[in-house]
């Protein structure tokens, strides 16, 4: 598993305020200025890993676009999310939901991704 989905996993568990810097350092198992080096703060680390996970939601939107009708890709769509809730190597919930509640008061940049991810599934839906 790699670092960034590592990280990932760690702010949809805890949170962006919640998620030290000790804890991400634990779950990537990285030193201090590897983390540093390679994503320069907390905040820019946060971002690629709310990228990564919009990546990983391309499977889910997938079972909606490539339906053979909508009521087959809702039903494809809410079977996988059912069965994702009971994976213990998940955190529950959906990390844009918890993005979106979980900032008290977002930057530009992080309002502008946490649409795109509503609106990408509205998107796939219709």
């Amino acid at each position: 598993m790699d670092v960034l989905h590592k990280a990932m996993l760690v702010f949809w568990e805890k949170g962006y305020e919640a998620t030290s810097i000790p804890d991400l350092l634990e779950a990537m198992e990285l030193s201090r200025s590897s983390l540093y080096e390679t994503f320069v703060d907390k905040e820019t680390l946060y971002v690629e890993a709310l990228r990564h996970y919009k990546k990983t939601r391309e499977y889910k939107t997938n079972l909606l676009v490539n339906a053979s009708s909508a009521k087959a890709g809702i039903r494809h769509y809410f079977d996988y999310h059912i069965a994702s809730a009971f994976d213990e190597n998940l955190p529950r919930g959906c990390l844009i939901t918890n993005a979106t509640i979980g900032l008290d008061t977002p930057d530009e940049q992080l309002r502008t991704m946490i649409q795109d991810g509503f609106e990408e599934l509205e998107q796939g839906i219709l």
